[in-house]
């Protein structure tokens, strides 16, 4: 698509925003990119407010794989082929009415690329470990950068971060309700629930307004009480903020 003029190389780097999605799902550790596929009808297009917690999109995971086969094919075969070689095989065989399966284009990634590649690909589609994205960054001259920016000047210490919570809210009135609450997360390790309604925070009357201000109030390590209605009755929980 760079070659023929749709999306620039800019856009290829933006790849980095679907790793950070799937990174940040915690279904990721709970459903493969096979099962979400296989599932798509059933679940996939009819998410709740514990989607998150149990599963992926397809689309994500599989534009993850591919960037990451691709990767792999190139190191395997020193540059010579690419994801793209593996693609017109399996058109030039099985375009039209013919059809393939799924092992069909494994084996086509297995011709260009070796067994070894096709090895990884079964393992890539239905595993829900976490990728290791380190090699093929490194082939292609890329790593991610990791940790806090240095301060622009040595004597000068950087603000603590914003306080996070990975709670999702909606808002009825001049009422925050919880909508949803994902695994590996501040609010959910304290036990804040979908349809809390939050109440207070620390000594602070909650209202629609603060609510999304709450990272300039609360720094990252806090501890704070929050009072919440669930089900009639008011129950306070402590959560310390990411």
């Amino acid at each position: 698509m760079v070659r023929t003029g749709p999306i620039d190389r800019k856009t290829v780097c933006r790849l980095s925003g679907s790793i950070g999605a799937l990174q940040a799902r915690p279904g990721r550790k709970m459903q493969s990119a096979a099962e979400s596929s296989y599932d798509a009808w059933i679940k996939g297009y009819r998410p709740d407010e514990n989607s998150p917690n149990t599963g992926i999109s397809y689309y994500t995971m599989g534009n993850v794989i591919g960037f990451l086969l691709d990767a792999r094919i190139r190191a395997a075969t020193g540059n010579a082929k690419s994801l793209d070689d593996a693609m017109r095989l399996a058109y030039q065989r099985f375009g039209g009415a013919i059809g393939f399966t799924p092992k069909d284009f494994r084996d086509c990634v297995g011709e260009v690329a070796g067994p070894v590649v096709a090895e990884w690909l079964i393992k890539a589609e239905y595993q829900t470990a976490d990728f290791d994205y380190v090699a093929e960054l490194a082939h292609l001259g890329l790593r991610f950068r990791t940790g806090a920016r240095p301060s622009s000047s040595s004597n000068t210490m950087e603000k603590p971060a914003k306080g996070w919570l990975g709670a999702q809210t909606r808002v009825n009135g001049a009422s925050v309700f919880v909508s949803g609450v994902q695994r590996e997360t501040p609010a959910y390790e304290a036990g804040l629930n979908v349809d809390d309604e939050i109440v207070s925070i620390g000594d602070r009357r909650i209202g629609a307004g603060f609510w999304p201000r709450l990272g300039d109030y609360y720094r990252a390590g806090e501890t704070v009480e929050f009072v919440v209605a669930r089900r009639g009755r008011m129950v306070k929980v402590p959560i310390t903020f990411g």
